[in-house]
């Protein structure tokens, strides 16, 4: 909703990275730092997130590892050096003190020590197959070039801040998609634990 100036101290008091007011519920970021910071942050839809016009933010749901589902509005912001930003009201927080906000802070660098570079030639670039394929399709049928690619390189819900993912994919894929290899090697790892899913900011 707003942006000001913030100060790393107060006298002797330090200043939180996320604040709630007591009073009015006012959501706030703050970046203390000298660089630019982004803020992931997950609110439970419970607390009723509104916007500058009062207006209910929509919400997405986030799946646990126990089975339980819950609706959570999602945050992924990106603010300046010693500045604050109001995020949202949370009227349906009753108490503060009590309040369960899921966060991830990350110091952004500047983007030629973000992003990894690959000074690969034309000559030297390596084509594979694409790994992804439905049960009941061949692996060169056309069927298969059509899964919704969500997220590309240096996307802005998660790809951008970290050097690790910049040049990651996302696609979307039913249950039961094959994941096939790109090229002859051995597998090395499977993990087929993972039961959560979701917006909570745990899970990006």
């Amino acid at each position: 909703e707003g942006e000001g100036d913030a100060e790393a101290k107060t006298g002797e008091v330090l200043l939180p990275d996320i604040s709630v007011d007591p009073d009015d519920k006012v959501l706030s970021v703050l970046n203390t730092t000298k660089t630019e910071r982004c803020f992931f942050l997950s609110v439970p839809a419970a607390y009723q997130p509104t916007g500058k016009r009062r207006q209910r933010l929509s919400a997405g749901t986030a799946t646990y590892a126990d089975g339980k589902t819950v609706e959570l509005v999602a945050f992924v912001l990106v603010v300046g050096p010693g500045q604050v930003m109001d995020v949202c009201r949370l009227p349906g927080l009753r108490r503060v003190s009590k309040a369960e906000i899921h966060s991830d802070i990350v110091d952004l660098l500047p983007p030629s020590e973000r992003i990894p570079s690959h000074s690969t030639s034309s000559s030297e670039a390596k084509y594979f197959h694409f790994p992804l394929s439905k049960p009941d399709e061949k692996l060169d049928s056309a069927a298969n070039a059509y899964f919704f690619c969500s997220q590309a390189s240096g996307g802005l819900l998660t790809h951008f801040a970290h050097g690790s993912t910049y040049h990651a994919l996302d696609f979307d894929a039913p249950v039961g998609t094959l994941v096939r290899a790109i090229e002859k090697g051995i597998v090395e790892e499977v993990r087929d634990d993972e039961s959560v899913s979701g917006i909570d900011i745990e899970f990006f």
